[in-house]
């Protein structure tokens, strides 16, 4: 061997450490202690970028600290500080290896939830949805580091994916597509409209083929051909070209998923959390907000309220985002006036609407009430830089 590991598979961002050599320890967590400090000063955030790092002693004991990134700027900085060690430093650019001959995919399941880690046990990272790309970053065995559109890191299982090398995804963007229009609904087979072939969400885009006046024939990913309801779709390009904010559209869109039930890192109609209804609801005016609350806290424009009254609100108009919490940003909720939110919450288990006055029967919680940390607004907002306009850009 041409060298022995002493420190394997360090994830920094997660603030693990392991050392088979005591002597090793002190310099190993000096070095954690100072790229910890890195990442803090530069807003390292592991939901949005790779960052990791592994120590290998070489025969002749000379130490190789690699790099393993898809921020190369910040791999750079840490390298200053590995050589303030006098260790060697080694920087691996993701994506790498096999990933950069097909660095995308193209989710073929209505819904695919993404996880943390390299397994299903592992917390759900977000959803993705059928038709969307993803750009490959790197994998251990079948599950593969994807990053959504939306710039979320998280792992997905093969299975729920087609490869795609760059000529297809360019390819694949310039085709005619349908968007699912229904909640929920079903591909069937054509030649026996009673099959399925898939189950479909709303948002869902598929690649097709021809209009019907009551069937509409589509090639699902994994070139699955099938058939879906004329009047359950409609043409991705007119879609594009209407999508706008709209408070009544927002209102409506909003309502449909009272009652959906609560789940952690859902943005669909099979489930969803707070940031993913928010996100869900805005998706039908053609903006992908980012995925996390805290995220689009940084999006729009603030709000001036105050606390204590309903007369405090008044400011508010429908669509606006409120952002609640204590030292940080744990949840979000949309505006839809009259003194009135909607939201998913953990603590009621689904979406419903709560009222800001007291008096309300639908006035559900003070500590919400009183920790309300930020209300944002998108509409004619400048600050918009992490919200994809879906009807300029084709994440298709």
């Amino acid at each position: 061997m041409l060298y022995k590991k002493v420190i394997i598979s360090v994830l920094v961002a997660a603030g693990l450490f392991s050392c088979e050599e005591k002597k090793s320890e002190p310099v190993a967590d000096n070095l954690q202690t100072s790229i910890d400090s890195l990442k803090k000063a530069e807003a390292f955030d592991k939901n949005e970028n790779v960052f990791y790092y592994q120590l290998d002693t070489l025969e002749n004991k000379e130490v190789v600290v690699k790099y393993k990134t898809t921020d190369k700027e910040l791999a750079e900085k840490a390298v200053k500080i590995s050589d303030g060690y006098n260790f060697k430093s080694e920087i691996i650019s993701l994506p790498e290896g096999e990933n950069i001959e097909k660095p995308y995919a193209v989710v073929n399941t209505s819904v695919a939830n993404t996880r943390a880690g390299t397994s299903r046990a592992k917390s759900m990272a977000t959803q993705v949805i059928m038709g969307m790309q993803l750009e490959i970053l790197d994998n251990e065995g079948k599950w593969y580091r994807v990053r959504t559109p939306q710039g979320y890191v998280a792992w997905i299982v093969k299975s729920s994916f087609e490869f795609l090398t760059k000529e297809q995804s360019e390819e694949l963007r310039k085709q005619p597509k349908v968007m699912i229009t229904a909640q929920t609904t079903f591909a069937y087979n054509p030649d026996n409209k009673e099959q399925v072939v898939s189950d479909l969400v709303y948002g869902n885009v598929v690649v097709v083929e021809k209009n019907g006046k009551e069937w509409t024939n589509v090639v699902l990913p994994g070139n699955r051909k099938a058939v879906v309801k004329t009047s359950e779709v409609v043409e991705l390009s007119k879609w594009q070209e209407t999508a706008k904010f709209d408070k009544e559209i927002l209102v409506e869109t909003a309502y449909q998923h009272l009652g959906q039930p609560y789940l952690w890192g859902g943005n669909s109609f099979k489930g969803n959390d707070c940031s993913g209804f928010s996100a869900a609801v805005y998706w039908s005016m053609g903006m992908l907000l980012p995925r996390d609350a805290y995220q689009q806290a940084k999006q729009g424009d603030h709000v001036d309220y105050e606390m204590g009254s309903v007369e405090g609100f008044k400011n508010l108009e429908v669509g606006d985002l409120l952002f609640f919490g204590g030292s940080r940003v744990t949840h979000v909720a949309v505006w839809i006036g009259n003194n009135e939110y909607i939201h998913n919450s953990s603590t009621y288990g689904r979406v419903f609407i709560s009222s800001i006055d007291s008096t309300k029967e639908n006035y559900h919680s003070d500590y919400l009430a009183t920790h309300i940390l930020d209300i944002r607004r998108i509409n004619g907002s400048k600050n918009t830089d992490k919200i994809i306009d879906l009807t300029n850009m084709s994440i298709w």
